[in-house]
């Protein structure tokens, strides 16, 4: 009886230590995630401010005016780069699915 005690003393200590884990885990996970949107919002409003206009296969101009400082330049410029790969991504799938045909 005693022995049984044992192991369900450590199993359920298993059990804490496991459970400890996938909270951290989610916990971390999450904060990836809300970093990563909050991002993408960031620069969808950036964008959308026209404060930096990007055509796809054609350029991109941002405002250079005197009330945009450095910092504001390289995220409007940042803004630009996220969304020329977005435009490559899409160039890739295109030319996979012409490829598969």
């Amino acid at each position: 009886m005693n022995l049984i005690n044992k192991i369900r003393s450590k199993s359920m200590e298993i059990i804490i230590v496991i459970a400890i884990l996938l909270v951290g885990v989610s916990e971390i996970y999450s904060t990836i995630y809300i970093h990563k949107g909050l991002e993408a919002v960031r620069i969808n409003n950036e964008l959308n401010q026209g404060l930096a206009v990007y055509m796809p296969g054609a350029s991109c101009t941002i405002k250079a005016t005197a009330d945009i400082d450095a910092f504001k330049f390289t995220d409007l410029a940042q803004a630009c780069v996220v969304k020329h790969k977005e435009y490559l991504d899409t160039l890739i799938t295109i030319e996979e699915i012409i490829e598969e045909k």
